[in-house]
C-alpha cells in the first residue's frame, strides 16, 4: 500500500503468514499475504488473499463468522 494506512496514515508493511481456518469441525492452513500498519496495527488483505481464504472456507461446505486467524 503505497499511500499509507487508510485508518491513520502510518507506514504499511507487507507480511506473509499462514492463516488457519476452522469451520464445520474441519480446519486447515492457507498461505496469504497482507498489509499491516506499523503504527496502529490495522490489517488489510488484498483481493487475492481474500479469494484464497474464502475459497478454503467454502470448500468445507460450512461457514462460520470470522473463521480465520493469522499466526
Amino acid at each position: 500500500m503505497k499511500d499509507g494506512c487508510p485508518k491513520c496514515g502510518g507506514i504499511m508493511n507487507k507480511k506473509k503468514v499462514t492463516a488457519e481456518y476452522s469451520t464445520g469441525g474441519k480446519s486447515g492452513h492457507v498461505p496469504v499475504t497482507y498489509w499491516e500498519c506499523q503504527s496502529c496495527g490495522e490489517q488489510y488483505f488484498d483481493a487475492e488473499a481474500l479469494k484464497r481464504l474464502l475459497g478454503s472456507s467454502e470448500s468445507q461446505d460450512h461457514q462460520e463468522e470470522n473463521p480465520f486467524k493469522t499466526n
